[in-house]
């Protein structure tokens, strides 16, 4: 939801640098509370895509799929 309400509220932004910032936030939300530097920190993965004029911005962390179908569905590759 962090990362929804940067790419919204800062379209110019480049998508690594909205996930960079919602990062930050939740870290700074969760100070003095977690050790986000232990191993068994709590983890997550995210995919980002967003549409600008005629191109399609993404971002796909490693160890995260995305599939992007053609308009016509699966069969009309």
């Amino acid at each position: 939801m962090l990362l929804a309400a940067v790419v919204v509220t800062h379209p110019a932004l480049p998508l690594a640098e909205c996930l960079h910032q919602a990062i930050r936030t939740v870290r700074d939300l969760h100070d003095g509370d977690c050790d986000s530097g232990h191993r068994a920190s709590p983890t997550s993965t995210v995919i980002a895509v967003r549409t600008k004029a005629d191109a399609l911005e993404y971002l796909v962390p490693h160890q995260t799929t995305f599939a992007l179908l053609p308009t016509g569905g699966v069969g009309s590759c």
